[in-house]
């Protein structure tokens, strides 16, 4: 059978723990904040650049094409994430080419 707990959680809350708590938390262990967009869109795209050499290279080509692009996209992002960009993309560029 459990013991009864001697201390109730508000005691237990409100006493000093015995160990300190640094008040000041070194410059190098503080919490990143958010990651500035640009540096994220520039991650995406020379990780899809780079998948899209490396397809380019497997298939022994020396052109990358937008299949390849494309390719690369659908691999590197999950599930249907990939998918709806694609179809973004290729939205984008038709309405690029009716533009002019």
């Amino acid at each position: 059978m459990a013991e009864p707990a001697s201390e109730t959680f508000e005691e237990l809350l409100h006493s000093e723990s015995p160990q300190k708590i640094p008040t000041k938390i070194p410059e190098q262990e503080k919490p990143r904040g958010c990651v500035h967009p640009n540096l994220f869109e520039k991650d995406m795209f020379e990780r899809i650049g780079e998948e899209a050499s490396l397809l380019v290279r497997y298939n022994k080509r020396s052109t990358m094409t937008s299949r390849d692009i494309q390719t690369a996209v659908r691999l590197l992002l999950p599930g249907h994430l990939g998918k709806h960009a694609v179809s973004a993309g290729t939205r984008a560029v038709l309405r690029y080419q009716l533009q002019k």
